[in-house]
């Protein structure tokens, strides 16, 4: 179930970031952070992080964030992320 939500939430962060849209975005963000320690709900949670920096303009978290994805060999994850 906590999967379901989390891929919810990360599709509603991803169109709001592609429309610009801002507003609305803390609940998602808010789900994501609180999803259990799983580590198959692990990247949902970094994701759920990166979204928080992306939208209050954290741009040196927001590139810290990237290096960890990268570095992990996950650089398909990035294609979902806004630049």
């Amino acid at each position: 179930m906590q999967t379901t939500i989390a891929t919810i939430c990360v599709n509603y962060l991803y169109t709001c970031a592609e429309n610009k849209f801002v507003k609305d975005n803390k609940e998602p963000i808010y789900l994501l952070g609180q999803l259990s320690q799983t580590p198959s709900l692990v990247l949902y949670k970094i994701i759920g992080h990166f979204y928080q920096c992306y939208f209050a303009g954290d741009t040196e978290q927001v590139l810290a964030i990237k290096k960890l994805i990268m570095a992990s060999n996950l650089e398909n994850i990035l294609s979902i992320l806004p630049e």
